[in-house]
């Protein structure tokens, strides 16, 4: 795994935190952990990591990643105490280049399974029964649906940051060289599926099969999507006009960049900057 923007990339999991109030931590492919937010442990599981248990926190997390390896799906577990959390896999060109991992949920089905466990533990255990107890009546259960929800709202993190290229993994130079050339004539109302199959002598089955694999979206799908991209950095400059910055950006009419702007942002071209500049004051 390669960081290209760091700063960009904590957003992601500290807004994931701001909505679901569940922690997130980024791992590379061999699950060496790159960030988490937030950095403390829930009170539960700090009890269990101060402890010779904490390696089967670890074992617990080791086995959900070979789990998502295989099947390259999120992964819903139960760690050793009965907590819930998951993973999913960052994928790029097919290749599992990181994971995400959410943790340290307490499903309400599983609270008094949970304390019960607790209540159980011998005397001689290292773990402090009063603790554990204190802890879990800091925590808010979630239900089977909120956990789910959650779990729905890390695999489109997961995408996104693949999208974004955030991180990114060096190999297959040929879906690099596609994605510098689109970069580089964005501007080129002509560029398509078909020129750049013409331009690097591929098959159009070939290409469609390297874009779904890398984003997640066919070529046509992509091309706009960085087009739009394009045009709002342009348009939060305030150098060009709007029907500039539709040519600059490969659109031959100025109607259609505007519908497929709104389509793809929610907003117009010329509120594009202001209602930007409102969210940004507001976050």
């Amino acid at each position: 795994m390669i960081q290209k923007d760091f700063e960009e990339l904590k957003n992601v999991i500290i807004d994931f935190y701001k909505i679901t109030g569940i922690m997130l931590s980024l791992y590379d492919e061999n699950f060496n952990k790159i960030y988490t937010y937030p950095q403390e442990n829930s009170p539960f599981c700090s009890v269990i990591r101060s402890t010779t248990l904490e390696h089967k926190c670890f074992e617990c997390d080791q086995n959900a990643m070979k789990h998502c390896k295989k099947t390259q799906k999120p992964f819903i577990y139960e760690c050793h105490m009965g907590m819930m959390e998951a993973m999913t896999p960052i994928i790029s060109s097919d290749i599992i280049i990181g994971y995400l991992l959410m943790g340290q949920v307490l499903s309400k089905h599983k609270t008094l399974q949970i304390k019960d466990r607790i209540e159980s533990l011998p005397k001689s255990t290292e773990l402090s029964k009063e603790a554990l107890m204190a802890a879990i009546e800091k925590m808010k259960p979630l239900s089977k649906d909120t956990l789910e929800a959650a779990v729905h709202i890390m695999e489109m993190c997961a995408s996104f940051i693949s999208l974004k290229r955030f991180v990114f993994s060096e190999q297959n130079p040929l879906q690099r060289e596609i994605e510098n050339y689109i970069h580089e004539n964005l501007s080129d109302p002509e560029l398509s599926m078909m020129s750049i199959c013409n331009h690097f002598l591929i098959s159009r089955s070939s290409l469609y099969s390297i874009c779904k694999n890398a984003y997640g979206i066919g070529i046509s799908d992509y091309i706009r999507y960085c087009r739009i991209e394009k045009a709002k950095k342009m348009l939060l400059h305030k150098q060009h006009s709007i029907s500039e910055i539709s040519r600059m950006c490969g659109f031959n009419e100025a109607n259609y960049f505007t519908k497929t702007f709104k389509q793809l942002t929610g907003s117009l071209p010329k509120d594009y900057a202001s209602s930007y500049m409102q969210k940004n004051k507001r976050g």
